[in-house]
């Protein structure tokens, strides 16, 4: 619920859909100005929603495994494996980018 109060809060359509008519950029099918700010809010709003219920999902498993087992305390919450996929997910992305630069680097030379 914050998600989408928040998300309207810092992002402005309106704004988004005039930088990109400024920079004569387009959204394939979708005519500028009005049209564009429209489809931007419901694209906006439909995102939110799946990354609602994904959150929704990653909280609650954590809780349901708990009482599926019996376990009083379970040792791992919703927010630790955020917390942990985004780190894998980062370290991911740096192993791949040194990797891709060694690779560049090697075939200059």
């Amino acid at each position: 619920m914050y998600s989408y109060f928040y998300t309207n809060i810092t992002f402005n359509a309106s704004e988004v859909a005039h930088s990109i008519q400024k920079s004569d950029g387009i959204i394939p099918g979708i005519r500028s100005g009005q049209n564009t700010v429209a489809y931007l809010k419901r694209q906006m709003k439909s995102l939110i929603f799946i990354g609602a219920i994904c959150m929704s999902i990653i909280a609650m498993v954590p809780i349901f495994i708990s009482a599926h087992y019996g376990l009083s305390r379970l040792s791992f919450l919703g927010t630790s494996v955020i917390i942990t996929v985004s780190v894998i997910t980062d370290t991911k992305n740096q192993v791949l980018s040194q990797r891709r630069s060694k690779k560049y680097i090697a075939k200059a030379v």
